[in-house]
């Protein structure tokens, strides 16, 4: 608590005080202890730091706190009694909180949904003002309540949220509120691409895979980057090849021969990365093979024209020869 100024009955100002009261406390300081250190008891001294010094009559203080304060001037009778000489009634009301919502990367000077302010229940004009945490990235309209946004803030949601901040109304007749505001920051730049779908096989050897693959739908900034990724069919982590930029299309190599591998893609933006596509299966020539083979969930064979039209074979991935029985002859 600051005792922001006092005056005595002369006219005459004197300088700042500051007291430290704990949370739900009480403390009484006489006249003696804060015109003068010398005066003060050991827990006064403690707390106020200052000293009025010496006035005429009696003293007009003018009292400034982070939370509410109750101030009395009391007066003590021979007999030990306590009166209350204040005659400025304290009244304050519970603001409860508030929320207010804004777009990241607005401007300055926006105001920021309706006034925050508290009915008093006095005849005295409110004065607003603006508390707590975040209190210099807003400022407040003294008479209305209304929370604007501050120049030389960058509202980016990526970095922060929300924030939080207090709008103080006083009323100037001793009565005032504070109303706790969350003012919550939108997203404005979208949403991570979508998952791209299951990349093409468009070339293989007996030690390298080629892929291709459709950008996915977008519906946030461009999309900055795209991650390959394989592995042997079901074997291990994935691994990521080297890929950069935007092209669409990768050759994975130092494969093994005649491998079933698998390959997924994901896109990636500035508001983040999409999930992995569907499991591309596909398998390494073998030595002296002419055709690079593609394998899916199937339940049959078939020929099939690649996505650069080369020949692409089709297999079951769990097919397996029928059995044949002893003594009989596979048809030919």
């Amino acid at each position: 608590m600051t005792l922001k100024t006092a005056i005595d009955d002369a006219g005459a100002a004197a300088g700042e005080l500051t007291m430290t009261l704990p949370a739900g406390g009480a403390r009484t300081v006489s006249a003696a202890e804060l015109e003068s250190t010398e005066n003060r008891s050991d827990a006064v001294r403690a707390a106020l730091q200052g000293e009025l010094g010496v006035g005429v009559g009696k003293w007009q203080l003018l009292l400034a706190a982070e939370t509410p304060v109750v101030a009395m001037s009391l007066l003590k009778s021979p007999g030990g009694h306590l009166s209350n000489l204040s005659t400025a009634p304290y009244r304050s009301v519970a603001g409860g909180n508030a929320i207010r919502q804004m777009a990241e990367d607005i401007e300055a000077g926006t105001a920021i949904g309706a006034p925050v302010t508290a009915d008093l229940g006095g005849e005295g004009e409110l004065v607003h003002l603006l508390d707590g945490a975040d209190a210099a990235s807003f400022t407040v309209d003294s008479g209305t309540g209304q929370l604007r946004t501050a120049a030389g803030v960058n509202y980016n949601f990526e970095a922060k949220d929300r924030y939080a901040v207090a709008v103080v109304a006083e009323d100037g007749e001793g009565g005032d509120a504070s109303i706790a505001v969350t003012v919550k920051v939108t997203d404005e730049d979208g949403e991570a691409p979508h998952t791209p779908a299951e990349p093409l096989l468009t070339g293989a050897t007996t030690t390298s895979l080629t892929i291709a693959w459709t950008p996915p739908t977008n519906n946030g900034p461009p999309i900055t980057n795209y991650t390959v990724e394989y592995r042997v069919l079901n074997t291990g982590n994935f691994a990521e090849w080297p890929h950069t930029g935007t092209t669409t299309s990768a050759t994975i190599e130092n494969l093994d021969k005649s491998t079933i591998y698998q390959a997924v893609v994901q896109a990636t933006n500035d508001e983040g990365t999409s999930l992995r596509s569907t499991r591309l299966l596909a398998t390494t020539r073998a030595p002296h093979s002419t055709e690079p083979v593609h394998a899916r969930d199937s339940s049959h064979e078939e020929q099939q024209g690649g996505a650069s039209g080369i020949p692409v074979t089709l297999i079951d991935s769990g097919f397996a020869p029928p059995l044949m029985a002893a003594g009989s002859r596979q048809p030919s």
